[in-house]
């Protein structure tokens, strides 16, 4: 016999779906490097990093678009390889035997990146190279590489203009393709990417402002190079230490009063907000100020409201009749 009523689970914890909670019904990730070479190590480990945090989120890979330009397990110099380290505090291999990249090497550019976003590929393209997001999609963008005033290098081949990426994202809001999007870049002068963006649901956040460089942590003598960057590293340990997207089973609904702090009935967990990391974020060790936008969400919205969970934490509309 046929169920009378329609259940709507949310994948991967599967718990019972509540519309009340937000408008969403779906989550995405692009994660991208767009560095190569042996001496931007940290621009491959930078990204592990926030892959791994989706992968223990539940984020199944074929919702992450993984670019990574440059093989660091593959370089002759590279200690320990296959292995790559993120942080001397963060023990154990962040290129997992499993890990699915999407783009590599070469098909990591600012051409590929912006058909990825607005969805306009070759005939033939397969689907894991597509982002198949639509207008219940939050979608968690993360960029880190090189970069200058309005620009992001590809490669040091080619870059990404603050214009172009403000076109792309226009055009995703045009073409229904995102419900909100956290655009997170790691890179000098990172703030004028985020500004050049005017789309509604954007939110934006760079490691850096405008006429300021970001910066990696300490050389490492073990493999010669810096394992990380600051803000990456920081950001990377703010979502592991508070479980971001870890504990969807008592998700708490927006109908609730938002307050500085956020927990779950069930064991105490604790809903982060972008706001919280933010605040988390300190100039002087960053020798950056890390810049957020958040100036084109709704009214009534803002970091103080957005929950990490919302992006980190996987989430997919499911149906069983």
């Amino acid at each position: 016999m046929l169920l009378a009523s329609l259940l709507v689970l949310t994948c991967s914890h599967l718990f019972a779906y509540d519309q009340k909670f937000d408008n969403h019904e779906n989550n995405w990730a692009i994660v991208c490097s767009t560095s190569s070479f042996f001496f931007n190590y940290r621009h491959t480990s930078n990204p592990l990093a926030v892959y791994r945090r989706l992968k223990e989120s539940g984020f199944p890979d074929d919702h992450i678009l993984l670019m990574i330009s440059d093989d660091a397990t593959g370089n002759l110099r590279t200690p320990f390889s296959p292995n790559i380290y993120f942080s001397k505090s963060t023990l154990g291999n962040f290129y997992p035997t499993d890990i699915q990249v999407d783009y590599k090497g070469y098909e990591v550019n600012e051409n590929n990146f912006m058909r990825l976003l607005i969805g306009s590929h070759p005939k033939g393209t397969p689907l894991n190279k597509q982002l198949l997001s639509d207008d219940k999609s939050n979608i968690f963008i993360y960029l880190t590489g090189h970069g200058g005033e309005n620009f992001i290098k590809f490669r040091d081949k080619s870059s990404l203009s603050g214009s172009d990426l403000a076109t792309a994202i226009d055009f995703m809001h045009q073409k229904r393709r995102f419900h909100r999007i956290l655009f997170i870049v790691d890179t000098c002068q990172g703030e004028s990417l985020i500004q050049s963006v005017k789309t509604p649901g954007f939110i934006g956040v760079a490691s850096s402002r405008t006429n300021e460089s970001a910066w990696s942590t300490e050389h490492d003598p073990m493999v010669y190079q810096s394992l990380a960057d600051r803000f990456t590293r920081d950001f990377y340990h703010f979502l592991k230490d508070n479980d971001v997207g870890t504990d969807l089973f008592q998700y708490p609904p927006p109908s609730q009063t938002l307050a500085p702090r956020r927990t779950s009935s069930r064991n105490n967990h604790h809903y982060a907000t972008l706001h919280e990391f933010m605040e988390t974020l300190d100039p002087a060790v960053h020798e950056a100020q890390p810049v957020l936008r958040d100036d084109l969400l709704p009214p009534g919205e803002s970091a103080k409201s957005v929950l990490l969970d919302d992006f980190l934490g996987y989430r997919e509309r499911v149906t069983l009749l």
